[in-house]
């Protein structure tokens, strides 16, 4: 049978087919119909079921959300380790005596370079699952099927390259700073740079990641997607309202005199930094759910 078949033809429309406009569902609609909702043509709603796809691009689609799956287990081990460390220090200054103090000070001090050299190590590590997951992952459906989001694969290959070069820059510059201090005014270009194109990297993940599910079929996962793509949105609103506000309430007040407008870009801030961390969560919880449903395909050829 044909990889290019589509679920309705597999499946009777059986299986969930929300319109791709609204989300209203088309079970048992004919492919020639359109969307009683929106009047969408039923046909760009159909996707190529995973079972059907070719066996490499499944095994390639596994090793990629494998990848992601590891990376999201380590970030958050990571980040229990530099939780628990920061509690131990602040118990052992807040209990110690001033001499035990003095010497947690001077090991703090001496163990910072050790700990931002490992960063970096660390770092590199984070970063090489990183990008083979998702490049895994964004791999193109062979034989010439239908691909649900060819623009956010490409937009999302072409910002991980960009990205990967900018990082690699920054890195690079910042290990010169430990000899010249002044390379880390240089390193703010190309870390600006790729924080820029990190952002579009992440807007690509979530439709890209939603059209994958689609085809195995698994609504939570692409429901997670959404969720995860809605937040982000919403973070770099309230990060772009919460610059503009404050920039513009600034004038306003030195105009007329004033303390500023530091309430307003703390609201903003701090909207962006509530938003960001749910939507780190919701990141963690699609790509799981994605590694989950990839590796429940029984594949038929």
């Amino acid at each position: 049978m044909d990889t290019n078949e589509h679920a309705s033809g597999l499946q009777g429309r059986q299986l969930p087919t929300p319109c791709r406009n609204c989300r209203y569902e088309l079970g048992g609609l004919p492919d020639n119909s359109a969307c009683p909702e929106c009047n969408t043509p039923v046909e760009q709603s159909l996707v190529v079921l995973l079972r059907r796809a070719d066996p490499n691009y499944l095994a390639q689609l596994r090793t990629g959300a494998g990848r992601l799956r590891v990376l999201v287990w380590l970030i958050v081990g990571y980040l229990l380790l530099g939780i628990l460390g920061l509690i131990t220090y602040a118990l052992l200054m807040a209990l110690g005596s001033p001499r035990l103090n003095a010497q947690l000070e001077g090991l703090l001090l001496d163990a910072a370079t050790v700990f931002t050299i490992g960063g970096w190590v660390v770092g590199l590590i984070f970063m090489w699952f990183f990008a083979s997951g998702w490049w895994n992952v964004s791999a193109e459906l062979p034989s010439g099927a239908q691909y649900d989001q060819p623009k956010r694969r490409k937009m999302l290959r072409v910002s991980l390259v960009i990205y990967l070069v900018f990082y690699v820059i920054t890195l690079v510059l910042s290990l010169a700073a430990l000899a010249e201090p002044l390379m880390n005014v240089v390193a703010v270009l190309p870390n600006l740079v790729s924080s820029v194109v990190y952002f579009v990297l992440l807007f690509a993940m979530g439709p890209l990641v939603e059209s994958i599910a689609l085809r195995v079929p698994d609504e939570r996962t692409a429901k997670t997607a959404r969720s995860f793509h809605w937040f982000m949105r919403a973070a770099l609103v309230a990060l772009l309202a919460g610059a503009t506000l404050g920039a513009a309430g600034a004038m306003l007040i030195a105009s007329i005199g004033g303390v500023g407008a530091i309430p307003l870009m703390f609201i903003g801030m701090l909207a962006f930094i509530i938003l960001s961390l749910i939507a780190f969560a919701r990141y963690c919880s699609m790509c799981l759910n994605l590694y989950k449903a990839v590796n429940s395909v029984e594949t038929e050829i």
